[in-house]
């Protein structure tokens, strides 16, 4: 079994909404960021200002996650991310290296 490797920086958590909410400010020195459905709602996840229902990155309830770290170019993301829920106020749990 291979080890994960999640990043070195600190997990922070964010509730959210139905309103779309910045969950990550624009970092150039960013590594790897790790986002990961802590709760029971489906979130939906994008890169910019702004997230949309039903479109974006699905983050399924219950553990969906993704990780953004540099191509086999070296090259990484490292703008804003935007996120919000179906509905209620799951928690969408962070950990970004820089």
């Amino acid at each position: 079994m291979l080890g994960l490797e999640i990043g070195g920086g600190i997990p922070s958590q964010v509730a959210l909404s139905t309103t779309s909410l910045v969950v990550a400010r624009d970092a150039p020195g960013r590594k790897k960021i790790v986002f990961c459905n802590a709760g029971t709602i489906d979130i939906w996840l994008a890169r910019g200002q702004y997230a949309i229902l039903n479109a974006g990155i699905l983050l399924q309830a219950n553990g969906g996650s993704v990780v953004d770290e540099p191509d086999t170019r070296g090259r990484m993301y490292t703008g804003t991310w935007a996120a919000l829920s179906a509905s209620g106020t799951p928690i969408l749990s962070i950990s970004e290296d820089r």
